[in-house]
């Protein structure tokens, strides 16, 4: 055989022959030699790609068998033993990962050994609920299932699972069995950790917690889809009496804790007078997270009602990076003359275009011809990488004959690429005859939506009197809010003096407005906390996008962080977390912010702006906000149906309202709101926040004179109100009838 082989090396029969030979004896080490040799002469060879990966599967060599398993999976989507081996590789690879994990003491490299093993769990999971939407009966896929349950302490669905396990039940019966055991779970009181009674106390104790870290797999302060997370806190007991039976619920505000796969109680035990103890919440996040601001809740309830405040963390989550690919553009030339024609070449050149949030690998791109239409060089392509929010282009060159009888000729172009998010299956035609430009740009089409990461995470003890009894206005499907706190300056290497505390409670609160009393339906409300030049102006691309496709818009803008003006012009900014004021043009500049808000025929659009522009500082110690040369900034004008409300005039400054936790305009901002129950014009709105403004800055010596700019052709706007009584409300309002 080897004699044969060394005569014909390129033929895959002898090789067979000795592959069948090597698994007669049981020869591995020859075995995957002759499978290496094959690989050499047809690296995609489906006969002994998968026999390679079983062998290295039993050698322990799960990554190297998951990589050939991925491979083969994405040339052949449809075959049920490649969805079988990818899913016992990837929780072949995470259990490996986890495993290795268990001598670890430290919370923090524990959780990122976690991390490392949650992607690949998360994708065994999905690949073993494929399988049994096949074959719901199979014990072998449900005992998988189960494995992969129980390493993400999904205690509820790895205890029904184990139960239609041992019933010899089908994986059909799971759903109604799932809910029924999570009813059951609501209904029963949770266990005391003694059948002792619990001590009568003498002295209350007073339980305190405190949120020590947030720690995530990549170290972002993002809770990102796919990734782990954990939060560590401390509880303590301040009284002088002991605490009993403590348990402790997470819980977060908004339902976005159905996308956390992890324990929602932990037993906290008893805590003595005058000590604390160390607990941990640990959490697998779904693919399918969105991008959104969690408010995490963490209780503590003691045996004796002597319960903690609630402890609240308020972070961003981020939705799953995958990439995303389309055809951006694509051009048809002739290799000779003006046109193609019959028994001439021609060229395709397409334009692949990422725009998700991760890069693409192993992109393919296959061709297919009509009859009589040949391809010159490959009928397959591959890019070996497309990075987040680029381009590449491919040139595929073919020959019609003279024998070919269409009017043109069409290319099909199929595109797929590893993690299978993305696949295309395109057409293009030319014409015969047609004149082609001799020009070979490609024009990219459409905005990139490459990902953004999201601002960080705060630990909230943020409790305002505003935020009780919020007035509460009809919901108006044609209102668009954008709400921006930037509040840590901290990635641009500047000190934390130049922080804007409290930025983010300003944005917070605001944005409770919008929804509650403005009306604006919360899916229609964007918050941004510490929001990056690229995430600033993709935000305000959402907001136009709105305005041009809403001819009853309305549009609102909040902000509240540092501004600046360009020293040369005078232009004011608005400054986003990553620009100093040496890059200055690349924040929002405030004329080109109203002309935008002016470039679709809105009802109204209103700005409001707790920064200033002076070249002073909105920050924490009051020596601070002084510093710097006083430059009167030249403001834009706004036009169209724009209000623009600011905090300061000329060269004042913005101050922060430190017994509040928020900045002085918005904070009497809000509270004239609050106090008028909603029901105030813009000009009352004005002239109310100034005066309490003015009074309040003019006691702590910083005279801080709130200012408003509005589009000399909008009459009537003194009378606009950003809050309807609801219904109910307006069938108590008095009625005067003419006689």
């Amino acid at each position: 055989m080897e004699e044969a082989i060394t005569k014909y090396p390129v033929s895959l029969d002898f090789l067979y022959n000795l592959v069948n030979v090597h698994i007669a004896t049981n020869n591995m080490p020859k075995l995957l030699s002759a499978i290496d040799r094959i690989l050499k002469v047809d690296p995609n060879n489906v006969q002994v790609l998968p026999i390679k990966a079983r062998i290295l599967e039993r050698q322990g060599k799960n990554m190297e068998a998951l990589d050939i398993y991925k491979r083969m999976y994405a040339l052949s989507p449809d075959s049920f033993e490649l969805l079988t081996g990818l899913a016992r590789a990837n929780f072949n690879v995470a259990t490996e990962i986890v495993n290795s994990g268990l001598t670890v003491a430290d919370d923090a490299e524990y959780a990122l050994i976690r991390q490392r093993a949650s992607g690949y769990l998360l994708e065994a999971k999905d690949l073993f609920l494929k399988i049994l939407e096949k074959e719901p009966t199979s014990q072998l896929y449900m005992q998988g299932l189960a494995g992969v349950y129980q390493y993400m302490d999904m205690k509820p669905e790895y205890e029904v699972l184990s139960k239609i396990i041992a019933d010899g039940a089908s994986y059909t019966s799971f759903p109604s069995r799932l809910l029924a055991y999570n009813e059951a779970l609501k209904q029963t009181k949770p266990e005391t950790t003694t059948n002792e009674p619990i001590p009568v106390p003498v002295e209350p104790a007073m339980l305190v917690i405190r949120v020590d870290s947030f720690i995530d797999g990549n170290a972002n302060k993002v809770i990102d889809a796919g990734e782990s997370f954990a939060i560590q806190f401390t509880i303590e007991n301040q009284g002088k009496g002991d605490a009993y039976n403590i348990r402790l619920r997470f819980s977060e505000q908004q339902g976005y804790d159905e996308f956390f796969d992890g324990p929602r109680e932990l037993d906290g035990g008893n805590i003595l007078a005058g000590t604390s103890k160390q607990y941990t919440f640990r959490y697998l996040v779904k693919k399918d997270m969105p991008t959104a601001l969690a408010k995490i809740n963490i209780y503590a309830f003691e045996a004796n009602g002597f319960d903690a405040d609630p402890a609240e963390l308020v972070v961003n989550t981020q939705e799953y990076a995958m990439p995303r690919l389309r055809v951006a553009d694509h051009q048809f030339l002739a290799a000779d003359g003006s046109s193609i024609t019959l028994g001439k070449n021609g060229k395709l050149i397409l334009a692949i275009q990422n725009f998700g949030a991760k890069t693409a690998r192993n992109v393919k791109l296959s061709f297919k011809l009509p009859r009589n239409v040949f391809n010159t060089e490959v009928p397959e392509m591959t890019v070996d990488s497309i990075p987040a929010g680029e381009v590449a282009t491919v040139d595929y060159d073919f020959l019609v004959n003279k024998r070919f009888d269409g009017d043109s000729v069409a290319v099909m172009v199929s595109v797929s690429e590893d993690s299978h998010s993305s696949y295309l299956n395109e057409a293009y035609k030319v014409k015969l005859g047609e004149y082609l430009t001799s020009s070979n740009t490609i024009k990219i089409q459409g905005n990139m939506r490459a990902r953004q990461e999201v601002g960080k995470y705060t630990i909230s003890t943020y409790n305002s009197e505003l935020m009780e009894d919020v007035p509460v206005g009809a919901v108006n499907p044609h209102r668009y809010a954008l709400v921006i706190g930037n509040e840590d300056y901290s990635m641009t290497g500047a000190n934390a003096e130049i922080n804007v505390p409290f930025a983010v409670n300003d944005a917070m609160l605001f944005r409770e407005y919008c929804v509650r009393t403005f009306g604006v339906p919360e899916s229609q409300v964007h918050i941004v906390p510490n929001a990056t030049a690229g995430m600033m102006h993709e935000q305000l691309d959402w907001l136009m996008n709105m305005a041009s496709a809403d001819p009853e818009a309305e549009l609102i803008f909040y902000y509240s962080g540092h501004g600046n003006n360009d020293e040369a012009t005078k232009e004011p900014y608005l400054l986003p977390v990553d620009i100093t004021g040496k890059n200055i043009h690349l924040g929002i500049s405030l004329a080109d912010l109203y002309k935008r808000l002016s470039q679709y025929p809105v009802k109204g659009a209103y700005v409001f702006l707790d920064a200033c522009f002076s070249g002073g500082y909105k920050s924490n110690a009051p020596l601070i906000a002084q510093k710097g040369v006083r430059v009167v900034p030249r403001m834009g004008v706004p036009q169209g149906h724009t209000l623009s409300f600011s905090s300061s005039s000329g060269d004042q400054t913005s101050s922060v309202f430190h017994d509040k936790q928020q900045g002085y305009y918005t904070y009497y901002l809000i509270k004239a709101i609050k106090d008028a129950k909603g029901n105030i014009t813009m000009k009352q709105l004005f002239e109310k926040t100034n005066a309490d403004v003015k009074q309040a800055t003019a006691l702590i010596g910083k005279m801080q004179e709130p200012q408003y700019m509005v589009s000399p052709t909008w009459t009537g706007w003194e009378d606009v109100q950003l809050w309807t009584p609801l219904p109910e409300e307006l069938s108590t309002e008095p009625t005067v009838t003419a006689n």
